[in-house]
């Protein structure tokens, strides 16, 4: 699954925002939230606001710091005799002994990103956003989260398909009121 650097465009006209490590499916699921303020160009005109940096993947082993023993320090000898006189020695800075590498450092180990990992991150990340029955929109643009297939490149997406998609299934946002910062949504029953 890809992951992208993308400037979101909120309104028509400036506010874009850069949003980074963005995958398809996110793309996708932006778009659908910001379709209608934006006139459809969610990522720029032809959607040239998208450089893919990678691929998301998951860590399954953390990465392991290299352990040493504590450095030893020799300390400063200073000069003995005069320049030139029987036993002269130089003053000799103090020199520092790195200490020995105890554990080797490690690589953390990491794979691809599962289509229902990356569907449990979008839930999580974008809760907040629901349709007009106060249902968490991303339900209705995924309604089965057991048999999920999500894009896995930028070039799959159907800009123009996806929002007519999301229509005919009733994934729209609920509007928000900007007064109180709440979600018009239908009263839920008593």
């Amino acid at each position: 699954m890809e992951v992208a650097n993308v400037r979101l465009r909120l309104e028509k006209i400036g506010s874009d925002v850069p949003i980074n490590d963005v995958t398809p499916a996110e793309a996708m699921f932006l778009h659908i939230l910001h379709n209608d303020r934006n006139g459809g160009l969610s990522f720029g005109d032809e959607f040239q606001h998208i450089k893919i940096v990678g691929s998301a993947k998951v860590v399954v082993t953390p990465a392991v710091p290299e352990e040493r023993e504590p450095d030893s320090l020799t300390p400063e000898l200073p000069a003995v005799g005069a320049p030139g006189s029987k036993g002269y020695r130089p003053a000799q800075p103090a020199i520092r002994t790195q200490g020995k590498v105890i554990t080797p450092a490690k690589d953390a180990v990491l794979r691809d990103r599962t289509d229902e990992e990356e569907l449990d991150r979008l839930a999580m990340k974008y809760n907040t956003a629901r349709d007009k029955n106060n249902e968490p929109l991303i339900n209705k643009v995924w309604p089965d989260p057991n048999n999920v297939k999500l894009p896995q490149t930028f070039k799959e997406l159907q800009w123009d398909k996806i929002v007519q998609r999301a229509n005919r299934v009733g994934a729209v946002q609920a509007k928000l009121n900007y007064a109180t910062g709440a979600i018009a949504t239908t009263a839920l029953p008593s």
